[in-house]
């Protein structure tokens, strides 16, 4: 017999929550004072799917961000999803050659980077061989540097026209870069079916439904800031974005 685990994918995960929940807030940029309703979540996240899409991102490419806590990391995940595209966080603690090691490890050809790490990212572009053209990108950096795009600008090019590629529970979702801590990190890959079953974890064990607002502490370049992310639009609760950390 099927199951909702047979069909259900990360970004259908958001097109039924925006049906059900559309004018609820499903984030809350703390650090930003902003916040987006499924409905503008939704309509963001196909935008910028089209955008990578005019890029010449597709099926199987690898979309890669390193940023701190935002709104925009959550919007990079359910586009490239959309896409069939597979994200990969990088820790925005790197050096510029630990972000050319899992950049040209995992064959990463777009980079989506906030204003904190901007300098990182241009130390490493010499290196960075399998970038493709018009595949840098800035999150919220005032006069973005030569050969970077303005991710709003970007987002802002696509259109919000449907997509029709075929994306499955077992296709990759993401890959995911362990600590490292008796070697260098190695990348591992997760599906849309096993990080769905991910988010139901917290979603059951704490009875988080539509009425909850939760807030997502770890960094979102770590499984558990990336399977929290996609709680939200599992439960239809709001959730909140801290930023940068801080104890």
């Amino acid at each position: 017999m099927a199951t909702g685990f047979d069909i259900l994918t990360l970004p259908k995960l958001l097109v039924t929550a925006a049906r059900l929940y559309p004018n609820k807030l499903a984030v809350i940029d703390d650090e930003r004072e902003r916040s987006v309703t499924y409905t503008e979540l939704q309509t963001r996240t196909v935008k910028l799917a089209n955008a990578l899409r005019d890029r010449g991102v597709k099926k199987g490419d690898k979309v890669a961000y390193m940023s701190h806590d935002r709104l925009e990391c959550v919007e990079l995940l359910y586009a490239a999803n959309l896409l069939g595209a597979v994200w990969v966080p990088q820790n925005y603690r790197f050096s510029p050659d630990e972000l050319v090691r899992q950049m040209e490890h995992c064959d990463a050809e777009v980079l989506f980077v906030d204003e904190r790490c901007i300098e990182t990212a241009c130390a490493a572009l010499p290196k960075l061989t399998k970038l493709r053209q018009g595949g840098l990108v800035s999150i919220g950096v005032d006069s973005p540097p030569e050969g970077f795009a303005d991710y709003e600008a970007v987002l802002a090019s696509g259109s919000e026209a449907p997509f029709n590629v075929e994306v499955m529970p077992g296709d990759i979702c993401g890959i995911i870069y362990t600590s490292g801590t008796t070697g260098v990190a190695k990348g591992v890959t997760h599906s849309h079916r096993s990080f769905i079953g991910w988010a139901m974890v917290p979603v059951l064990q704490n009875t988080i439904t539509s009425e909850d607002n939760f807030m997502n502490v770890y960094p979102m370049f770590h499984m558990g800031g990336t399977v929290l992310c996609f709680v939200s639009a599992l439960a239809g609760c709001s959730m909140v974005v801290l930023g940068s950390f801080g104890p």
